[in-house]
Order: C-alpha cells, then structure tokens, then sequence
C-alpha cells in the first residue's frame, strides 16, 4: 500500500489491484420463476414424478413439493393459471383421490 495525498481522491492508504491475475466468475443472482401452470399440469394431469420435475425445472425437491402442496392448498387458484386449466387440474386431483376432494380418512 501507498499513501496517496488529496491529489488523486480521499486521504489515506490505497489499494492498489495487481493486474496480472484476471478471472471471469459466471453468477445468477435469481432464478426465473417456476412456471406454475407448467408444473401443476405436468404433476398432475401428465403424472410426472417430482424427481422428473426437479430436473425439469432446475430446482430442489423441496421446492417442487412446496409448490405441489401449495397448488393443492389453494385448489389450483392462481393468476398464472388460466381457469381452463384450473377446471382439469381439479377433476384430475378428484379423480386421483376418488371423489373424496383431498380428503383421507
């Protein structure tokens, strides 16, 4: 370090970066959002596994059975979820859970 006066900015010690080393890191910050619509249709009407959905999607088994129960909790009722779609994914639920609405005895 070097002490630079008020020529060249603030007073104090500087940090001087060395030059030669020059590395590139690739970052995300966010993902895209899961596209719910395409979620709940391939869970529930085409069948697919959550291990099949986790590959699919990028995402942890966590995250895809947090979003599973949570389309089930709300009964599919979601903005990004075009009401035609909302009417197969509940018949295809009931007929899963044999007309009984979610429910288990």
């Amino acid at each position: 370090m070097e002490f630079i006066g008020f020529k060249n900015g603030a007073p104090g010690p500087k940090l001087v970066e060395h030059s030669g080393c020059i590395k590139t890191y690739h970052a995300q910050w966010k993902k895209d959002k899961v596209d719910i619509a395409e979620l709940a249709r391939k869970r529930f009407i085409e069948k697919w596994s959550r291990k099949r959905l986790v590959k699919h999607f990028s995402r942890s088994e966590n995250t895809i059975a947090w979003w599973t129960v949570r389309l089930k909790q709300r009964d599919f009722r979601f903005k990004a979820i075009p009401l035609e779609l909302q009417k197969k994914l509940k018949k295809a639920v009931q007929a899963d859970d044999g007309g009984q609405n979610g429910k288990r005895n």
